[in-house]
């Protein structure tokens, strides 16, 4: 088989699976034909196999007709957690959005155990009038204290700031 036809085959069984997948969303009490998926998922293995030895060029990107990646297919473009739902919504107060083990978190990592200095930053965000404003008082934190972007908790603080400005 031709490459090119291996990925016009490969993007049916894409288009198929899609098309499965969202009647499973649409009725999820529905059964799932788990044999057929599998089926096809082995079939679009075969294929890639196929098409690595065919001697063409090796580089492989399960890539649907429309430019979607494989996983691009598959996700819901409208995330539906409850984790997304709560990441999508503002914070009016960092006072009382942040939860206990956070703001521990961020005074022991952070501000090394001051108490104080992380009031008074919560406090100055809090009544920060833009985005541009608190984005400036966060670098001038990250100097002073030498936070790193690779910080998990730096970046976990920051993302509370910017739910503030949604």
């Amino acid at each position: 088989m031709r490459p090119k036809s291996i990925l016009i085959e490969i993007d049916i069984l894409l288009e198929s699976m899609q098309r499965s997948y969202a009647r499973i969303k649409e009725d999820y009490v529905r059964r799932i034909d788990v044999d057929l998926l599998k089926e096809k998922t082995r079939r679009i293995y075969d294929l890639l196999m196929e098409l690595e030895d065919s001697g063409e060029e090796k580089k492989i990107v399960v890539v649907a007709g429309n430019g979607t990646t494989l996983a691009d297919k598959f996700m819901d473009s409208d995330d539906k957690t409850l984790a997304a739902r709560i990441k999508m919504n503002p914070i009016q107060d960092l006072k009382t959005a942040i939860g206990l083990n956070d703001k521990f978190l961020f005074i022991k990592e952070l501000f090394n155990n001051n108490l104080l200095e992380y009031n008074e930053t919560l406090e100055h965000l809090n009544t920060t009038d833009s985005l541009e404003n608190a984005q400036a008082y966060l670098a001038s934190l990250k100097e002073k204290h030498q936070w790193t972007e690779e910080m998990e908790y730096f970046l976990l603080f920051r993302d509370y700031v910017e739910r503030k400005y949604l």
